[in-house]
């Protein structure tokens, strides 16, 4: 190993500059972990395999998708937290835990707005109303009215403090109170239930969505906040009368804090390449997603700061806390 004993300070420093640079020019040089904090096969799944295939293309590096789920994406999360801000661990998240868990929870272990380092927003996927076909529903008037005339009419979440609930408990707002939360341990248990007639709506994304009011096993009333290419007829809450806040799910890749500056901005170029790419905005339009029109980590991270406090409130409303 070559000593640098006795070389005057100006030459050291610029040694280290030097080998720093060529190091974060030289990136990325080895597979890149993507960890998922929640199951397989759900949104967050399928958007960050298509994603990392993509950056496969942009990169010349494979790409592994880890899914870690647990805690509402709060355990995969804190993995990431806790890594290496070299570029070689980042996280694709939804709103819960890139948004809502640190004011969901009474401890989440972490605050997105300083303890994760922005690359790109992604995009955002409508939120749908979808209620049984058997309770005689077609539009947001019909629900009002069956609300008003039926004690007991529940609507379905995947979990407390999730974009379903708030969703939920604001159009609850809306109609007097008349909705009574039931949350599920995830989409697909509350999907079940609604299915089996036994809750009477549910706030789904459209990715979910679709199948069921494809095969007409559920009806559409409203999209939010704004219509959907994949739901061309079916109008908005707000076109139907009804004032609810943006609530739809958002979709963003992030890192360890203190990465530096150079890995996130390569990393950017490829997400906002890949998001741009052909394959990717067909998939996009199957899904029903929206691109984000954020396209820098430093936008990235004033739309976390400003989403965090406005969603917050919006938990604050609901009065859940969880330890």
């Amino acid at each position: 190993m070559k000593s640098f004993k006795g070389l005057p300070g100006i030459a050291l420093a610029a040694i280290v500059s030097v080998s720093a640079g060529a190091a974060l020019a030289d990136y990325p040089e080895r597979t890149i972990n993507m960890i998922v904090p929640f199951s397989a096969g759900g949104p967050n799944d399928t958007i960050a395999r298509a994603i990392a295939a993509g950056l496969e293309e942009e990169l010349g590096q494979t790409i592994i998708v880890e899914n870690k789920p647990g805690a509402a994406g709060n355990i995969g999360t804190l993995g990431v937290v806790r890594a290496e801000p070299d570029g070689y661990t980042i996280l694709f998240v939804s709103s819960g835990p890139m948004l809502i868990n640190t004011t969901l929870y009474s401890n989440a272990g972490y605050d997105p707005r300083t303890d994760l380092t922005p690359i790109a927003l992604a995009g955002t996927m409508p939120n749908v109303v979808l209620v049984n076909p058997s309770i005689g529903v077609t539009d947001m008037k019909g629900l009002a009215e069956y609300a008003k005339a039926n004690e007991g009419v529940s609507y379905g979440s995947a979990g407390a403090g999730n974009t379903t609930h708030i969703a939920g408990f604001m159009l609850s707002r809306e109609l007097d109170d008349r909705l009574m939360h039931v949350p599920y341990p995830g989409t697909a248990a509350a999907m079940k239930d609604l299915l089996g007639g036994h809750i009477s709506l549910v706030f789904s994304d459209t990715m979910t969505a679709m199948p069921y009011i494809e095969s007409g096993a559920l009806t559409a009333l409203a999209v939010a906040p704004e219509r959907s290419a994949v739901l061309p007829d079916v109008p908005t809450l707000a076109e139907q009368g009804f004032d609810i806040e943006d609530i739809n799910p958002a979709f963003g890749i992030l890192g360890p804090p203190d990465m530096p500056e150079d890995v996130v901005d390569t990393l950017n170029d490829a997400i906002q390449a890949t998001l741009d790419s052909p394959e990717m905005t067909a998939l996009m339009a199957r899904l029903g997603m929206e691109r984000a029109p954020i396209r820098t980590s430093v936008e990235f991270a004033d739309y976390i700061r400003s989403e965090v406090d406005r969603l917050g409130e919006m938990v604050r409303l609901t009065g859940v806390t969880i330890d």
